[in-house]
């Protein structure tokens, strides 16, 4: 681990290498531990999974792979769940998921999400269907409706030409 010549890093910033087998997946070990490194504890991992990479789904968990965070201002009242349930829906997203909330004995399932976790506040966040939800907490009680803080829907990608100096990989001295 090497830097080039004429590159720094700043002494308050350390850097070591990552540890296990970094790039032996797409997204894990990676994902996990950032993940845990966030609060999440993973509670079931799948036994199986079904491989079809001419279907709908070319992944499917079984049991999902699930993780869950307790809310941090109130830990014992609220955790969210996290199950991945497969990988690369055609026309879709390349993780499935789906996110729900445990109050106590009760659950708030919000169905088919992309991504949800705490604020610090207590506040839940999540993104579902191109839009960005944000769930109060106000004294320990969860609101009963989520409000809209982002409508994405609208938005596209453009496709613009890169520069000609960015279509090749750089020459190392």
């Amino acid at each position: 681990m090497e830097l080039l010549e004429g590159f720094s890093i700043p002494k308050h910033v350390k850097v070591k290498p990552f540890p296990g087998r970094p790039g032996w997946g797409e997204d894990d070990p990676i994902w996990s531990m950032r993940l845990q490194r966030d609060g999440w504890q993973q509670t079931a991992f799948p036994t199986k999974t079904k491989d079809d990479y001419g279907a709908r789904v070319w992944i499917e968990f079984s049991p999902p792979i699930t993780w869950e965070k307790k809310n941090p201002k109130h830990p014992k009242q609220y955790s969210l769940e996290m199950e991945v349930l497969g990988l690369k829906e055609r026309d879709g997203p390349m993780w499935i998921t789906e996110h729900s909330v445990y109050v106590n004995n009760d659950v708030i399932n919000l169905g088919r999400t992309d991504w949800a976790d705490w604020a610090h506040n207590g506040d839940l966040l999540y993104a579902k269907e191109g839009r960005l939800f944000r769930l109060p907490c106000k004294g320990g009680e969860l609101a009963n409706e989520a409000i809209e803080i982002a409508d994405l829907r609208s938005r596209t990608f453009e496709a613009i030409e890169s520069p000609p100096q960015a279509r090749g990989w750089p020459k190392l001295k």
